[in-house]
């Protein structure tokens, strides 16, 4: 006998960690740029028996009454990212699709390469009324700067004073570091040392 309200399942959401995880240190002006890694794909199934009548994912209707969209479908997300649905198959329940990393985003303060997650809902309802829902889970790793060892030297004794700039060699990272007077990471003022007299201005 076959049961007419059967269940409708959603899998490969939830799944601890994320589904996803895009990093800014591969934007173009983070410390390791890699445009092809910005975009990464993933796919999870609807199961319906009874058939799907709908289906959302964040926002994005890849079925509605019973016919799904054409494909790719694309929204741009609220932290500025883009999901892409690229592609529903009826046969298999499987939902393809992809989440593209655009700019740098506002994770929490010093707090190291901390991760900012972004959710998308996922609704999906059968021909008799019957809804499950997920979430599908994109994490953002924060992209972080790295201060290099400066030197300078000079082979003549009569050169005494040297000039240079402590932040050229520094990698700034996908946030970018502010520069300015009375701003930015370096801290003014005149250190006495073994041989001679650092000022940073």
């Amino acid at each position: 006998m076959h049961n007419n309200d059967d269940p409708v399942t959603l899998n490969g959401l939830n799944v601890y960690g994320g589904e996803l995880t895009v990093y800014e240190k591969n934007l173009s002006d983070g410390s390791n740029p890699n445009a092809p890694a910005l975009t990464q794909n993933g796919t999870f199934t609807v199961t319906a028996l009874d058939g799907v009548t709908t289906l959302t994912v964040g926002g994005i209707a890849v079925v509605t009454g019973g016919v799904a969209a054409g494909f790719p479908q694309s929204i741009t997300t609220p932290l500025g990212s883009t999901l892409t649905i690229t592609g529903f198959n009826a046969a298999t329940g499987v939902v393809s699709y992809s989440y593209t990393l655009n700019d740098n985003e506002a994770h929490p303060t010093a707090n190291g390469a901390n991760t900012l997650p972004e959710q998308f809902t996922v609704t999906a309802v059968d021909d008799n009324g019957t809804t499950a829902t997920g979430s599908l889970d994109v994490n953002i790793v924060d992209d972080l700067p790295k201060g290099v060892n400066d030197s300078n030297g000079t082979a003549s004794e009569t050169l005494l004073t040297l000039n240079g700039n402590v932040l050229s060699n520094d990698v700034q990272g996908a946030d970018r570091v502010t520069i300015g007077e009375g701003t930015g990471p370096i801290t003014p003022g005149t250190f006495t040392g073994t041989y001679g007299t650092l000022v940073l201005n």
